[in-house]
This record gives structure tokens, C-alpha cells and sequence, in this order.
């Protein structure tokens, strides 16, 4: 009854634990009839735990059987009676734990592999160390004979781990089983360097590996055997992996060992080099093109190609004349930018011409897009290679989105590709340049063309310079004012201005493109602008935008210019407005810079006699 108090119970373990053998017996004798409820108990295990080690003389083993005789299941059950279980189990000699387990064995095997704490009871009891008598291998005939329902629970899994040792000599005739089995596999991974399991698994892979490889942990299996075995054992299972190579890189899991026999192929020396790895080689190299197109076997190939095959798998493709097939298909596309970066030149211009017959179909694929940018990266491209890809497709690609992107990456990664581009666009060039798309392209190469070369744009040059300006192009005629070096280029910029400048003061971007004329040169250069400006000069000057196109026109004009727009503003001085009449009243007509009040001084008589004089 004091053990029922939890405050008390200390007292009881001390009293336990320092009483005489008499006073212990009494105390025994008092808790019989409640053993188990104590056994059961939170706290009052302790004291019947103590109880049992003082107690544990062979006169004593006969009361504790009798207090356990038909209570072992409820115990083994609870997670403080299986303590006191345990507790008797190391304390007795064997005959307790043979009694234990024989009332043990009656119960269903399942359902105590099931129970945390019985499980655990068992796994204790079967350990080689604690466990030699009938009963002992009775439980493991049982646990043996039933592995396979009890693999399907957690308990049940480490109860047979315990025990499956002693049958590895005979496992030959259950790996597959186990192989396939969740919990049958982690048994074979764990103990893989066990010999019995090591030639097992080499049996199985030697017979059956077409039914192993694919499946969900039989696949781990295999690869933790290939990563494991011994040289002599890989060597004897490689030839298999061949006869199945091609199927098995299809599945998902049969992928991940093919992969795992190459890397382990890859780490022995010369092992490339023997008969079982070139016979692996071919069959790949082979099958490389239907490979490379599957989601799976695609990485066998990559894998394969980053050991230093790639040079092989790539020479597969372009005999197969495959290489745009690969590069338009999800995968295959990953292993061409793969296989592009350690190319040579020579396979590299075969895939340049394998890739141009269909470049622009490529172009229009995500895949081959893809690919299509890749090839610009390489090293190796050259001009001769983009010529080879784009001769006389250059303009109708400017029109198309994703073709005029390409070209524009061409003059960003190749600027010596800019001529090449330009001698395919000049015949229509201003077509072009009115087009949405290829007016970028255009933009580009007036950028970074040569003097020669642009000149010839300009003659190709047909539209008017309104109607550019109206498609909002200016920045193209800015580029090619900033561009203009040579007299003819100027000249025939001025023909492509005259007669237009009035229309293009109407926009405020053409009235740009003017301004920037004004600003690059000479106010003789000029001189049509005020022309042009000056004859209409009472209409023009009333729209809104003009004012400051003429205050723009002022600031870059020769003091002659000014005088002529000083004349036609006095004459329109009422549509002229204020801010232009400042201007005027400003500017004096016979002002002179420093140089001519200089020169006007020493034309003077008197100072021109008088200059002897002056220099002394």
C-alpha cells in the first residue's frame, strides 16, 4: 500500500535496497499479490526492479516464475512491465527466460512484432550473445519461417534482422525475396560485405537481373553491390549489365545502375580497356541516338560522355546525321550543349552543317533555340561558320522575333560578323529598317559597320526619311549621322534630308534626328536646314514645336545664318512671338568675333603705319 503513494516511493527503493535478505522475502510476500500492477507502474517498476536483482538466488527464481507464469504478454505489452521483464531475463539463469518465452511464443508473432515494447523484449532475447537454449531457437525457426509478413512492419523488420544471420549460409534461395522487399533490402545493404550476402547478391545479378534492376529497391541493391564487390565479383557481372544495357537504361531505376557500373568501370585502372568495358562501349555508342532521346537513358549517355567519352558518343551522332534531331528533343538537347563544350574543330563544322540544313526550323523549336545560342559560345565559331548557317536566310530571319534575336546575339558575341550581316541586309535595307523586328538589326549594324560599308547603305537607301522617322526609327538616322566621315556619306545624307525637314519638325523624332544633324556639322553643311525652314517661315512658325526647333537653329547657326533668320523673323514679327524677338534684339547684325576687331584695327591708316613702331 505505501508503494501506491508515489511520495513514499524513494523510502521503498532505499528499504529495497539496503534490507537484509528476511526483511526482502517479507517484503516480497506483501507485494505478490499486486506484482503486476506494480510491475505496470510508472514509478513502482524501480522497486520491483530492485526487488528481482537482490532477490536473484535460485530460491528465489521459483516465486518470480510463479509471479509471472501466465502475465508475460500483458507485460511485455507495457512499456514499464517489459523493463522488469528484461530486468528478470538478466538477473535468472536461463530457465526464466525459457519460461518467459515459451508463454511468449503462444501469442501471435505478428501482433507482438507489431508492439514497440514486445518487439524489442524479443530482439533481446534472440541476440546471438543472450540466446543458445531450445526455446531460443525455437523463436527463431519462427521468426525465420514467417520473415516475410514480419518484414512488412518496423518491429517486425528489426526482429528478423537480429536472427537472419544464421540463415545467410542458405540465402541463395530467398535473395530475390528479399531483394524486392522494403525492409528485405536494407537487411541486404546493411550487412553487403557479409560474404554469404556478398555471393548471393552476385548470384541474383548473375541470373535474375533484369527482374532486380528495375524494381524500386531492387535497384539499390545492385548498385550498392557494384559500389561493394570485390574486382573478380564486379567482373563476373558486368557481361550481364551488357545483354540488358539498352532496356535497363530506359527504367527508371535500371538508369541509376547502369550509371553506377560505369563510374565504378571509371575508377579501376585501365579497366576501359577490357573486353566486358569496350563491349559496353559499343553497345552504347551504338544506341546512342535512340538513347540520347529518352528521358532516362539520356543520363547514361551524359554520364558516359563526362568520363571522357564524349568525342565517341558525339562522332555516333553526326554519322547518324542526327545531330538537329538531338538538338529539337527535350533531353537530347541537354546532351548537345553538353557535348559542344570539349568538341573539335572538325566535329564542330559538321554540326554547323548538319544544323544549318534545318537552322531555321531549329531556330523556331525551344530545344534547337537553345542549341542555336550554344553555338555562338563555342571557341572555335567563326564567321566562315555563321556564313555557313546564315548565308542568304540573314533577312528573312531580321523579320522573325526569335530570328532577329539571334542576329542581334551574333553582333554582341561575334562584332566580326557585323559585315557579313550588312552585305546580306543593304539590298533592302530601308525596307527593313521600317520593319519592327529587323530595324534592331539594322540599328546594330549602322553602329558598327565600316566607312566603305556604310556608304553603301546609304545608297540603298530608297525611302523617304519622313517615312522612317514615321515608323519611329530615328535612332537609326541618329547612328548614322554619329557614323558619317567621308564628304560622299554626308552628301548623300543630305539627299535623304532635303525637302523633308519641314515634315519632320512635325515629330518631335524627326525634329531629333534634325538636331543631331545640326549638332555633328558645319554650319555650311547646314544651310539647307535654315533654307528649307526660312522659305515657309509664317506657317511653319506657328506650330507649337517649331519655336524651339528655331531657338535649336539658332544656337548652331554662323552669324550669316543668323543675320538671314534675323531678316525673315523682323519681317514676321507678329507670328514670330517673343521668344524668338529676344533673339533679335540680341544679336547686333555687324557684330564681329575677336579676330575681325582685330584685323578691322590694323586695316586702320594710321595703326597700319604705325605697326614698325608697334612690334619694336
Amino acid at each position: 500500500s505505501v508503494l501506491s503513494h508515489d511520495k513514499d516511493l524513494d523510502i521503498c527503493f532505499k528499504l529495497v535496497e539496503q534490507s537484509s535478505e528476511d526483511k526482502l522475502i517479507m517484503i516480497l510476500e506483501s507485494v505478490c499479490d499486486d506484482f503486476i500492477s506494480l510491475s505496470k507502474g510508472e514509478k513502482s517498476f524501480r522497486v520491483i526492479q530492485k526487488l528481482a536483482e537482490r532477490l536473484c538466488e535460485p530460491q528465489f527464481v521459483k516465486i518470480f516464475e510463479h509471479l509471472l507464469e501466465g502475465n508475460v504478454v500483458e507485460l511485455s505489452f507495457d512499456p514499464y512491465g517489459v523493463q522488469v521483464l528484461k530486468t528478470c531475463m538478466e538477473v535468472f539463469p536461463q530457465d526464466i527466460k525459457d519460461a518467459i518465452f515459451e508463454e511468449h511464443n503462444r501469442e501471435d508473432l505478428l501482433v507482438l512484432a507489431r508492439d514497440p515494447n514486445a518487439h524489442q523484449l524479443m530482439i533481446d532475447f534472440l541476440e546471438p550473445k543472450k540466446s543458445g537454449s531450445e526455446i531460443a531457437k525455437k523463436t527463431k525457426e519462427m521468426v525465420l519461417r514467417n520473415k516475410y509478413q514480419l518484414m512488412s512492419h518496423f518491429g517486425g523488420s528489426k526482429l528478423v534482422e537480429v536472427v537472419i544471420k544464421e540463415a545467410f549460409p542458405n540465402l541463395k534461395a530467398d535473395v530475390r525475396a528479399m531483394a524486392i522487399s522494403p525492409a528485405g533490402h536494407k537487411i541486404l545493404t546493411n550487412n553487403i560485405r557479409d560474404p554469404y550476402v556478398s555471393d548471393a547478391i552476385r548470384h541474383l545479378m548473375t541470373t535474375q537481373l533484369g527482374s532486380v534492376i528495375t524494381d524500386l529497391v531492387g535497384n539499390i541493391v545492385c548498385r550498392e553491390f557494384l559500389k561493394e564487390c570485390s574486382e573478380s565479383e564486379f567482373f563476373s557481372v558486368v557481361p550481364k549489365v551488357n545483354e540488358i544495357l539498352v532496356m535497363a537504361s530506359k527504367d527508371r531505376f535500371g538508369s541509376k545502375v547502369i550509371q553506377g557500373t560505369m563510374k565504378r568501370i571509371d575508377q579501376l585502372d585501365a579497366w576501359w580497356e577490357s573486353p566486358e568495358a569496350k563491349v559496353m562501349r559499343q553497345k552504347i555508342t551504338k544506341n546512342a541516338i535512340d538513347m540520347s532521346a529518352h528521358k532516362h537513358a539520356n543520363h547514361v549517355i551524359n554520364v558516359f560522355s563526362s568520363l571522357g567519352h564524349g568525342d565517341i558518343i558525339l562522332d555516333s551522332i553526326l554519322d547518324g546525321n542526327a545531330f538537329s534531331r538531338c538538338a529539337t528533343h527535350s533531353t537530347g538537347s541537354e546532351l548537345c550543349e553538353r557535348l559542344l563544350e570539349a568538341c573539335s574543330r572538325e566535329q564542330f563544322s559538321k554540326v554547323i552543317q548538319q544544323f544549318s540544313k534545318t537552322f531555321q526550323p531549329n531556330l523556331k523549336n525551344q530545344y534547337g533555340e537553345k542549341i542555336a545560342f550554344a553555338l555562338l559560345g563555342v571557341d572555335i565559331m567563326t564567321v566562315e561558320h555563321l556564313q555557313t548557317l546564315l548565308k542568304g536566310k540573314v533577312e528573312e530571319f531580321s523579320k522573325e522575333k526569335k530570328g532577329s534575336h539571334f542576329l542581334k546575339q551574333c553582333l554582341i558575341e561575334m562584332p566580326e560578323s557585323t559585315e557579313f550581316i550588312g552585305e546580306e541586309i543593304t539590298p533592302n535595307f530601308d525596307s527593313l529598317a521600317l520593319h519592327p523586328c529587323a530595324s534592331h538589326i539594322c540599328q546594330a549594324v549602322a553602329a558598327n559597320t565600316s566607312a566603305e560599308h556604310l556608304t553603301a547603305i546609304l545608297k540603298g537607301i530608297k525611302a523617304e526619311v519622313f517615312t522612317i522617322v514615321k515608323h519611329d526609327h530615328s535612332k537609326l538616322l541618329s547612328t548614322i549621322i554619329r557614323k558619317i566621315s567621308l564628304p560622299e556619306q554626308l552628301q548623300l545624307f543630305k539627299e535623304l534630308l532635303k525637302g523633308s525637314v519641314v515634315d519632320l519638325t512635325l515629330k518631335p523624332k524627326g525634329a531629333d534626328v534634325l538636331v543631331s544633324y545640326l549638332s555633328h556639322f558645319t554650319p555650311e553643311d547646314n544651310q539647307f536646314i535654315f533654307d528649307e525652314t526660312l522659305k515657309n517661315f509664317n506657317s511653319f512658325v506657328r506650330h507649337k514645336n517649331n519655336i524651339q526647333f528655331l531657338k535649336t537653329c539658332w544656337k548652331h547657326a554662323s552669324n550669316e545664318q543668323k543675320e538671314q533668320m534675323s531678316r525673315v523673323i523682323k519681317d514676321n514679327l507678329e507670328a514670330s512671338g517673343k521668344e524668338l524677338a529676344s533673339l533679335v534684339e540680341e544679336f547686333q547684325p555687324g557684330q564681329r568675333n575677336g579676330l575681325g576687331i582685330f584685323l578691322s584695327i590694323f586695316s586702320l591708316p594710321f595703326v597700319s603705319s604705325s605697326f614698325p613702331i608697334l612690334l619694336s
